[in-house]
């Protein structure tokens, strides 16, 4: 598994197949993890900036700091720190323990999402040597690549699968991979259609020419 979706219905034909796709995005989400924890222990190695400038032009396109949110306990979806500048709910900061930050609250929504894949993988498990998964199909809801809701169906209906193909990775690999993949189903697409164009005009019964005139019988005498 090299990308993960933030919303996918996918179709598996077996429980073991629904294991081997938490396998691969369990090893998708310790490389980035391993990847984040990496950047994180280079940025606190880091010397302190000199952020006063950085944040003169904040102050200068309008932007105020934020209210500490330290009293009190931190708010679901808020910063921790006093130190961003908000502008219409979007938060900006030139401090380094703001990007420390962000780093971490990565980190902690990893490590949060593997736990859930490894959770699931043993659930998964058990269901198996039950004995569940005769002559059954799958339809499995994901949330970033992490299953949570599974529809059983009699064996032989293989529902369509549908996804959102939205990247959770941030990567520009990632984003420049979804922008040519859409590229090449728009040009699919209009191949297709001009293939069934050229078709129609060489099936389509061209109008019959004038038969030239048959002579007329001469008139008896």
């Amino acid at each position: 598994m090299n990308k993960v979706f933030p919303v996918e219905i996918r179709s598996f034909r077996s429980l073991g197949d629904i294991v081997s796709f938490v396998d691969k995005g369990i090893v998708w989400y310790e490389g980035y993890l391993k990847d984040y924890n990496e950047s994180l222990g280079v940025l606190l190695r880091e010397q302190g900036g000199n952020p006063e400038e950085l944040e003169k032009q904040l102050r200068e396109k309008g932007l105020a700091k934020q209210t500490s949110t330290k009293k009190g306990g931190k708010k679901k979806g808020t910063a921790t720190s006093d130190e961003w500048y908000n502008y219409k709910g979007l938060l900006f900061s030139a401090e380094k323990q703001c990007k420390a930050e962000i780093f971490f609250e990565a980190v902690d929504k990893f490590k949060n999402r593997l736990e859930r894949l490894k959770e699931t993988k043993n659930l998964l498990g058990e269901l198996q040597k039950s004995g569940l998964g005769s002559d059954i199909t799958y339809s499995v809801y994901l949330v970033e690549g992490a299953p949570e809701k599974i529809i059983i169906e009699p064996a032989g209906k293989m529902p369509p699968k549908i996804k959102v193909e939205m990247f959770l990775s941030t990567s520009m690999e990632s984003i420049a991979a979804m922008q040519e993949t859409l590229k090449q189903q728009e040009a699919t697409a209009k191949e297709a259609e001009k293939q069934a164009d050229d078709k129609h005009d060489i099936n389509t019964v061209a109008p019959a020419s004038s038969q030239p005139e048959q002579p007329k019988p001469e008139a008896k005498q």
